[in-house]
């Protein structure tokens, strides 16, 4: 199968159509249906007027589109007449800097006669009179907060914001929250002990369908008015792991083939060509992650993690948490513990909830067990240090 169409846009170059960035928006997002209804859904609820059933948590290991999801949320809202939020947990500083944002940088006025109270009164003050500010606000627009990177937002800022949408969407408000994090997300909501935040729309976003991933290669070179053979596109399928990091490392190492070779499709020889480069790239972003995982102190329970995985897609939790208290010689709590921050790093997730664990970025595993089984080589054929007191 090759695929052509008589779009001749080149507004870029050839080598920018894809973008392996840090929630860069790819040129086509393929898959990811469901998630589009919601915002479709919601959109359309908030322009009505209409109040919102639940918040919106999208959930997942690093480098599958959270980020680039915000960004479609924001732009299905757009021209709708809905106010908009767009902010990060790294950008919310403390319950102030939340009061702030949700009233456009203005906090609602403090009587005067709380002047020269202590500035933890007048915060207290102000979230108290935030909730009466966002009614009055929504009886003429409805508010959407739209909040990347949730898994890192301060609890008591959390527990404050998601109880106060709970409390909105209660009076019948067109308000909307939508956040997006790590797989640790979950944990981290649930340790704020807010109200009905489980009620919420729990999206996990993992990697891609084949047939999507097919599609998010496809459609990029199809807009350029090129074609892309069937076995280089299977190829560059099974190549990616249908993970949405990798099609973009993929798309951009086959465009820059392509430019060149001033060629206008992609052969199984321009394939062979980007392979090179793009297992360079991949092998630097494992590397990445190997440094994280250590740094953290959890490479041995990685590597007990991973043999686990051995030819197995699924595996309870409970199951790998057993498997760390013997691989590691671990209490149980500890051992709990130490799956909770694989989780928090994407090594693994639980993309049905709690229970049945996954890994989280493919290939990490593998590349793990290599270059902790390469270092501890390395390390056996350095000579022994002398003593400095030896004679």
């Amino acid at each position: 199968m090759s695929v052509v169409t008589t779009s001749t846009s080149k507004s870029k170059p050839l080598r920018k159509l894809f973008h392996p960035g840090n929630g860069a928006a790819p040129p086509f997002l393929a898959g990811r249906e469901d998630v589009k209804s919601i915002f479709e859904d919601l959109s359309e609820s908030l322009e009505e007027g209409w109040e919102i059933d639940r918040d919106v948590v999208l959930f997942g290991p690093p480098g599958n589109g959270k980020t680039v999801l915000l960004d479609e949320c924001k732009r299905t809202l757009k021209g709708r007449g809905i106010d908009l939020i767009n902010t990060t947990s790294a950008e919310v500083h403390g319950t102030a800097g939340l009061v702030s944002l949700l009233t456009a940088g203005g906090e609602p006025e403090v009587p005067s006669r709380l002047a020269g109270v202590s500035e933890l009164h007048r915060l207290e003050e102000s979230a108290a009179r935030l909730k009466p500010h966002l009614l009055g606000r929504l009886e003429n627009r409805p508010l959407a907060v739209l909040l990347d990177e949730a898994h890192v937002l301060p609890p008591a800022v959390g527990r404050y914001l998601l109880n106060l949408s709970q409390s909105l969407r209660r009076e019948g408000c067109p308000f909307a929250l939508v956040m997006a994090g790590t797989p640790g997300l979950e944990a981290h909501l649930a340790g704020m002990e807010a109200s009905f935040w489980e009620r919420s729309e729990i999206v996990p976003v993992g990697r891609l369908t084949v047939a999507a991933a097919r599609e998010a290669f496809v459609k990029p070179f199809e807009s350029r008015g090129m074609e892309i053979d069937a076995e280089a596109l299977e190829a560059a399928v099974e190549g990616s792991r249908q993970y949405p990091y990798f099609i973009q490392l993929w798309g951009e190492a086959l465009c820059l083939r392509l430019e060149a070779a001033s060629a206008d499709r992609v052969t199984m020889e321009a394939f062979r060509g980007a392979e090179v480069d793009v297992e360079e790239k991949q092998s630097r972003f494992y590397r990445r992650r190997f440094g994280e995982i250590r740094r953290a102190g959890l490479l041995n329970a990685a590597l007990s993690v991973g043999v686990a995985f051995t030819n197995e897609a699924v595996l309870p939790r409970d199951a790998l948490e057993r498997r760390l208290e013997s691989d590691l010689s671990l209490p149980e709590e500890q051992a709990c513990a130490e799956i909770g921050k694989l989780i928090e790093v994407g090594y693994i997730w639980e993309p049905d909830g709690y229970g049945d664990a996954a890994p989280g970025i493919p290939g990490l595993m593998t590349h793990i067990a290599e270059e902790d089984s390469q270092r501890a080589r390395s390390d056996r054929r350095k000579p022994p240090k002398q003593s400095p007191f030896a004679p």
